[in-house]
């Protein structure tokens, strides 16, 4: 309960404290009986002289320990305040109202231990939109997964259909190659064998007419033979009408001259009109002139007759090879025309085989890069970052919702309580160096951990602070235990300068505790120290 008391009471409380000891012990030696009290300063007195006549050695002692304290040695006087961890407590700026506080003032309190709360419907509401949020997030985005995949599906499968039709392109391409080369080799066959067969037709035709010819020469022997004329006698002669012309006249000597070619009697089919050719019936059947004079006359016409038929049946032998020669050749120029025709059937089906493969090949890449890809992409991606958005939302909103409820986080004695029930708490504001001038520290309840007071904040001089060293001894005294010395050692500088009175450089001293054994350290206690330089 002592701890719940101001400083300067449990103070006046310690003197008034001693003063009745005092008292007590005074009562007690007037009431004991003189002749004991003689003894006991005689027995004292005694023990005294006896030590300085019989022990020097206590008196060379003596001077030993007042060398301790050499003149030359050189110290450095500063002062302090006791120094332990404080722990300021506050809640989130603007959270609520206080519901209720479980602590008292001087009251110890234990790590994990309840101090405070706040009201936390609003909090409560924050973490359940937030949650609200998440799911509304995840149903999203478990959304866009299902189309992206969907997306992706389709985009696979329109590359398939893509590359199948580019595969069928070229198959087509090359079974239309393979088919004009065999319609072009079918051709080429066709016309080959076409030319062939013309050869053999022109060489039976010549063995044809050949053979026409020699018939034509040997029915020629036979009309002179049957139907020999005088060519000499005196009518002949003089009647120029009836001799026959030299293209009509066909001689023995001149139908057995191989050596002259018959090419008068071979005219071109088309132009040739072939005569009538008389039968040897008819020529047999014929009556004979028995006039005076006309019995020459009608032997020249049987001859006529004769020879115009032989000649007659030559023009047809020759006009038939011609007419299969040329029946050949026609064959052959429809060959060619085919095979030309197999050739541009051929250059028209590649061409456009050869058209639909690019076609097919320019619809791979841009199958492959739908676009569709990229934004499915794009919004899943946003629907991750807004689930990653709202999960940190709630994470906010559970911490503030924890926050609702403050927590000692160590053991310590509870020094402030700014604040009340149904107001607002306090908000802690650190002041440092630098900071604007009156910066209050408000916390809405202070801890300080009496177990660790073990620490002196000296205030050194300018002029003092160069002779400090880490590692130094420290002599310090303390108010409440005015006839007890203390020691510690320098830990620690600080190099920036604190402006008041004059400039002083805080230094850190650590306590000893062995010194410190069997009394109670409160923090911010005055230490007078003295620091050993030398």
């Amino acid at each position: 309960m002592s701890l719940l008391l101001p400083k300067h009471v449990r103070a006046r409380a310690s003197a008034d404290a001693e003063e009745h000891i005092q008292d007590g012990v005074a009562l007690l030696w007037i009431r004991q009986p003189r002749w004991i009290m003689v003894g006991l300063l005689l027995v004292l007195l005694i023990s005294v002289v006896a030590g300085i006549l019989f022990h020097p050695l206590l008196a060379v002692s003596y001077q030993n320990q007042l060398a301790m304290h050499n003149p030359a040695m050189q110290t450095i006087q500063a002062s302090g305040l006791l120094q332990s961890p404080i722990y300021n407590l506050a809640f989130r700026d603007g959270v609520g109202k206080i519901t209720e506080i479980d602590v008292r003032l001087g009251q110890k309190v234990y790590q994990g231990q309840l101090l405070a709360r706040i009201d936390d419907i609003t909090l409560k509401s924050e973490v359940v939109a937030a949650q609200v949020g998440i799911e509304a997030a995840r149903h999203k985005l478990k959304a866009s997964l299902f189309y992206h995949k969907l997306t992706l599906k389709w985009i696979d499968e329109n590359v398939r259909v893509a590359e199948a039709e580019y595969d069928e392109a070229l198959a087509n391409n090359d079974a239309t190659i393979q088919q004009a080369k065999v319609n072009i080799a079918a051709a080429q066959t066709v016309l080959t064998s076409d030319e062939i067969l013309l050869a053999v037709i022109e060489n039976q035709a010549d063995k044809q007419i050949k053979n026409g010819r020699a018939q034509l020469k040997l029915s020629i022997v036979n009309c002179l033979v049957n139907f020999p004329v005088d060519t000499t006698t005196p009518t002949e002669q003089a009647d120029p009408q009836s001799t026959p012309s030299p293209g009509n006249i066909i001689t023995p000597s001149t139908a057995t001259d191989s050596a002259t070619p018959i090419t008068a009697i071979t005219p071109k089919p088309t132009s040739f009109t072939p005569i009538p050719v008389v039968p040897d019936v008819a020529l047999v059947n014929v009556p004979s002139d028995t006039g005076n004079g006309t019995d020459t006359q009608t032997q020249r016409q049987r001859l006529k007759i004769c020879l115009n038929a032989a000649q007659a049946q030559y023009q047809q032998v020759v006009a038939d090879a011609h007419a299969l020669v040329a029946v050949a050749k026609a064959q052959v120029e429809k060959d060619k025309a085919a095979l030309q025709q197999a050739y541009a059937n051929a250059q028209v089906a590649v061409t456009a085989t050869q058209g639909r493969v690019k076609v097919t090949r320019l619809e791979i890449p841009p199958a492959i890069d739908n676009p569709l890809r990229g934004e499915t992409t794009k919004d899943v991606a946003e629907d991750e970052g807004q689930l990653a958005e709202a999960l940190a939302q709630l994470h906010v909103a559970q911490t503030n919702l924890a926050e609702a409820a403050l927590i000692a986080p160590h053991d310590g004695v509870v020094t402030a309580i700014n604040g009340t029930i149904g107001g607002q708490p306090a908000v802690q504001v650190n002041s440092a160096s630098g900071a604007p001038g009156g910066a209050p520290t408000l916390p809405f309840i202070q801890l300080v951990d009496l177990s660790r007071v073990d620490c002196i904040l000296l205030n050194v001089s300018e002029a003092d602070i160069i002779k400090v060293r880490i590692g130094q001894s420290v002599q310090f005294k303390l108010k409440a235990y005015e006839n007890r010395l203390f020691r510690g050692t320098v830990g620690a500088i600080v190099p920036n300068a604190v402006p008041n009175s004059g400039a002083t450089f805080p230094t850190l001293v650590h306590i000893d505790p062995a010194s410190t054994r069997g009394v109670v350290l409160y923090p911010n206690m005055t230490a007078d120290a003295t620091i050993m330089t030398k």
